[in-house]
């Protein structure tokens, strides 16, 4: 007889735009990108094939595009093929930082304590300890998932829990999967630990548990519902027509709200909803003359920074990185605060440094760099008398909810970094790259952007204030974004770096902020 488990483990991306927010104490996951889903059915097995997988697999595709996934379907894949399914899946989802779920479908294992799935070349696994060369260990498929997205919630569908799937089986293996911790996650669970599930239907054509998944989740995006609201119907659903014999389960780590098409607060507002990108922006005039940089007004929200959710004021954010011209135009007025590259040209050291970047020092409309935390602050304040309004460098939590807009995606040739597959070697002019929903470019890359706050490991306030002028000199001063010189693992929404106020590279620059006055 053959048998299935339902593993599900959900990781959504926050994105730190709400324009409706919610009540104290209550947090909403939302997301304005589309999340991604990777789903396996593995029917053709060497050992023991199965039935109703691969319709299981495109049952759920066809749900899941319904309510607004994008999904990557793939079926009968050997080992080999498994594991570039799942890393190239998670690796867009460490560029997106959006929702992720995964469903598998097929034979399960569990030794240990430690929960596998088969690929379809499963008859060279006749030990308990072949399972750790020949199958995919699903913690591992976890940690992939959860790599580099701290703010994220993962979904993960395993439908893995039959019985005997291996030749000659050994006392070792255990019936069914095992529990999973989670990190920010909810795995439901479609029987009991050690308990294996029917592989068929009242249809005749999904397994039970998948069965009552895809009206769960048609019903659950109509109404709004919440995740763990809908499992308990799935759950009392199986239980009913096996008079209970089979108990669906699952644990939640998750720290607030996730509903499938959204969630309704108190007023009856469906969370997320649209960014409104901005039309236009402004530049205030200069005493001198000139025009300051263009700025664009950032709508009111919130960001989930940790385990909070910290509530964001309204604020205009400059467009671009401030720029060559723009920088030189306050050194000129001041006749200070020059930047390393010009202020020490002739020291052959900082010159061979800086001539790498050959006409991005030259050129009017690139970022300026080898800026200081100090310069960047002198410039916000020259700035601000310039113009009498308040400028200043962003909090952290301000550049983090700016740079969540629309949950901003880093491909290639939509970003410049270290290999993201642009054409530039060294800095690229501001505006090169498309915009964010918030109307920001190079949020993510070019170059690294110093904000006002004081660095702190885990979140405890600093992040929503500028740091205190009897710190400066004795912190560490928090930059985002990363540059022309990272990776793409480091230019992510949520990574973060952290230098002395005095520390000036030909990778950091900054933008400013103007608030309200």
């Amino acid at each position: 007889m053959k048998f299935k488990l339902l593993l599900l483990l959900l990781l959504i991306l926050f994105i730190n735009t709400a324009h409706s927010t919610p009540k104290s104490g209550e947090l909403i996951y939302i997301g304005n990108n589309k999340p991604l889903a990777l789903i396996i059915g593995n029917r053709s097995y060497q050992y023991k094939p199965l039935r109703n997988t691969i319709n299981d697999a495109r049952d759920i595709k066809k749900v899941l595009e319904k309510i607004g996934f994008e999904v990557i379907l793939k079926t009968n894949l050997n080992q080999s093929q498994m594991d570039d399914a799942i890393d190239n899946f998670a690796n867009r989802l460490l560029q997106s930082q959006r929702t992720g779920l995964f469903y598998f479908s097929g034979h399960g294992a569990n030794v240990a304590g430690t929960n596998y799935l088969l690929p379809i070349d499963n008859k060279r696994i006749r030990r308990a300890r072949h399972l750790r060369y020949y199958a995919i260990n699903t913690h591992k498929i976890l940690k992939t998932m959860e790599k580099g997205r701290t703010n994220s919630i993962n979904i993960m569908i395993l439908d893995a829990c039959r019985d005997d799937p291996f030749p000659n089986r050994n006392k070792s293996f255990n019936r069914g999967l095992g529990r999973i911790n989670t990190r920010g996650s909810i795995i439901a669970f479609a029987t009991a630990i050690g308990d294996t599930t029917p592989d068929n239907s009242p249809n005749g054509r999904n397994g039970l548990f998948t069965y009552h998944l895809l009206s769960g989740l048609n019903k659950a995006y109509k109404t709004n519902q919440r995740i763990v609201d809908m499992f308990i119907d799935i759950m009392n659903g199986v239980k009913k027509d096996t008079n209970g014999q089979q108990k669906p389960w699952y644990n939640s780590s998750l720290q607030g709200k996730y509903c499938i098409g959204g969630c309704k607060t108190n007023h009856n507002t469906i969370i997320p909803q649209p960014i409104i990108k901005p039309k236009n922006y402004f530049q205030d005039p200069l005493k001198n003359g000139n025009l300051g940089p263009k700025m664009t007004w950032i709508p009111a929200g919130s960001v989930i920074m940790g385990n909070k959710t910290i509530g964001i004021g309204r604020f205009a954010m400059g467009i671009y990185e401030i720029t060559v011209a723009e920088y030189l135009n306050f050194v000129e007025s001041t006749k200070s605060n020059q930047p390393e590259w010009q202020k020490y040209a002739n020291i052959s050291r900082i010159k061979r440094y800086y001539s790498k970047l050959g006409t991005a020092l030259k050129g009017d409309n690139y970022p300026i760099v080898g800026i200081s935390w100090h310069n960047a602050k002198a410039y916000t304040k020259w700035l601000s008398q310039q113009t009498g309004k308040t400028y200043t460098l962003p909090t952290e939590a301000q550049w983090q909810y700016a740079a969540h807009a629309g949950n901003q995606t880093i491909r290639l040739n939509k970003a410049n970094c270290l290999n993201c597959g642009d054409r530039y070697k060294y800095t690229a002019p501001v505006g090169t790259f498309s915009e964010n929903p918030f109307g920001l470019h190079d949020m993510l890359g070019n170059v690294q952007e110093w904000t006002c706050s004081e660095y702190q490991y885990k979140y405890r306030g600093k992040e929503q204030t500028c740091v205190k002028k009897n710190r400066v000199n004795r912190s560490r001063l928090v930059l985002r974004g990363g540059s022309w010189d990272s990776r793409t693992t480091k230019i992510t929404n949520s990574n973060r770096a952290k230098w002395s106020a005095t520390t000036r590279y030909a990778t950091i620059g900054f933008r400013v902020v103007r608030l309200m006055n």
